[in-house]
């Protein structure tokens, strides 16, 4: 990433970003008598002319969506008062060409280079033989260094969990060294404990932010991404008879869990800094992302790596964190793909929803079904068992899925009809099948929107289930009996 390729794609990509840069840079002597972007805002209005300052604004805002727009391209997300500085800073300066000088300062700087979010997990273990449980070895990992994930079993010691975050950052393809001592003094008052009581997710992440939680909502994004995969992982390679899990073994794991750990680089100094972020900003999806009570096999895991498997997982969740950043959070138009990529994000909520703990069994199937019905239906409307039935079995028929995954999604939705309109149903009832039907069918839909050109109904055109037209005799049949009452 250089400032000359970031420049280029400002200048073929923002095109409006690029004529309010144009402006600003006009600015100089205006903003002269301010020292920061803060101090303009605040001013009296009697010391500033307001329609200047709101000029500035409309200016200024324009801009920096576009810089902002061009890192998260690139999957990379510097926060908006970071930008909003250095688009000051700039015109201050009298620098010709904003955008520009902005792009030389955040890469001069190395703000774009990667850190870590560190992130607790609640339930969740890492199967392994018993004999390698009572012998001196590595601590039981997870480690996929394409995704820059990084997994740990608890630890009972902090010294151990900095340790092996630090032994793990050059896998996960960061280069930049840690701040320890940043890390131990947020542990003091054992207000951290979740880092050394709990397993714990490490995932590398290309951020710099000023604001604690202007950036959380893109950090959450890539938590729901990997989450995911550690969920259909669990499917795949689930911890065997005769391994010992983790979460069973010196386990004294918290669920008072108010911090995640945000660590980027500093550019005073020149490594990475840790900073405690609070759960006080959409507190109950961050709980939803602790929860992933699951067991992975470490053999598996590690078979499940070296065949590509986990890879094409990866790859199909990465798609969809794409579309909907593209789609939804960039572009902010009404869009099919914006649609459909809000559809499978939150498809992907209820399938991991489908794993929680401490809930009755009828909430994990009512939750399993809804993934489905989110991603296979258009539209609410009559007939839509049979239609999700129907169109789950194309799916799977497609990714060559074998036949008794259509049993398992019948057998699930014969159990959520029980349980919606009676109360009762299967309570000992496995989902495990049913959960894989659910990630065959995501993949499938994923795969096939990759490359159309959607057209509505989106998902029924995908999969070739369009609804036969209603031949016109029958419509105006239709309508006379609505006409009289029948």
């Amino acid at each position: 990433m250089t400032p000359a390729d970031l420049i280029a794609d400002f200048n073929a990509l923002e095109s409006t970003a690029r004529t309010k840069s144009t402006w600003l840079a006009k600015q100089t002597s205006a903003v002269a008598a301010y020292s920061s972007v803060e101090q303009l805002v605040t001013a009296d209005d009697a010391a500033v002319d307001g329609r200047w300052r709101r000029s500035f604004d409309h200016h200024l805002r324009h801009a920096r969506a576009g810089i902002a727009r061009i890192f998260m391209r690139r999957d990379c997300f510097v926060g908006l008062s970071v930008i909003d500085e250095l688009i000051f800073q700039a015109v201050t300066a009298g620098e010709t060409d904003i955008a520009a000088a902005v792009f030389h300062a955040i890469v001069g700087h190395q703000l774009h280079d990667p850190g870590m979010i560190v992130f607790p997990l609640h339930g969740f273990g890492i199967a392994r033989p018993l004999r390698d449980s009572f012998r001196d070895g590595p601590h039981p990992h997870l480690l996929l260094e394409s995704a820059g994930l990084f997994v740990m079993a608890q630890t009972n010691d902090i010294e151990k969990t900095i340790t092996l975050l630090e032994g793990a950052r050059s896998p996960m393809g960061i280069a930049h060294g840690f701040d320890a001592g940043g890390i131990r003094s947020y542990t003091a008052g054992d207000r951290l404990s979740w880092l050394h009581r709990n397993p714990v997710m490490a995932f590398r992440f290309n951020s710099y932010s000023q604001d604690p939680y202007e950036n959380q909502l893109f950090y959450q994004l890539r938590m729901r991404t990997l989450t995911a995969l550690l969920l259909i992982a669990s499917l795949q390679a689930p911890g065997l008879k005769g391994e010992m899990d983790s979460s069973r073994a010196n386990n004294q794991e918290t669920l008072d869990i108010n911090h995640y750990l945000r660590i980027e680089v500093s550019p005073r100094l020149g490594r990475l800094e840790a900073e405690r972020i609070p759960r006080n900003v959409d507190e109950l999806s961050l709980v939803e992302a602790s929860d992933v009570d699951v067991r992975i096999s470490l053999a598996g895991w590690n078979e499940l790596s070296g065949n590509g498997e986990l890879e094409r997982h990866l790859e199909t969740l990465r798609q969809i964190e794409s579309g909907y950043l593209t789609h939804q959070l960039l572009d902010r138009r009404e869009t099919r793909e914006a649609s459909l990529y809000v559809k499978l994000v939150r498809s992907l909520d209820y399938f991991r929803r489908s794993f929680r703990t401490n809930v009755r069994p009828s909430e994990r199937v009512i939750t399993l079904a809804i993934a489905f019905e989110t991603l296979l239906t258009d539209s609410y409307s009559g007939g839509v068992t049979a239609r999700i039935r129907r169109r789950a079995t194309l799916c799977l028929d497609q990714a060559g899925a074998p036949r008794a995954l259509n049993a398992a999604v019948e057998q699930l939705f014969d159990a959520r009809g029980k349980f919606v309109h009676s109360g009762f149903g299967p309570e000992d009832m496995s989902l495990h099948d049913a959960r894989l039907a659910y990630v065959a069918c995501l993949s499938t839909v994923t795969r096939l929107a990759q490359s159309a050109a959607l057209v509505d109904p989106v998902i029924g055109t995908l999969l070739g289930d369009k609804p036969s037209p209603v031949p016109f005799w029958v419509r105006i049949k239709q309508a006379w009996r609505a006409l009289r009452g029948r």
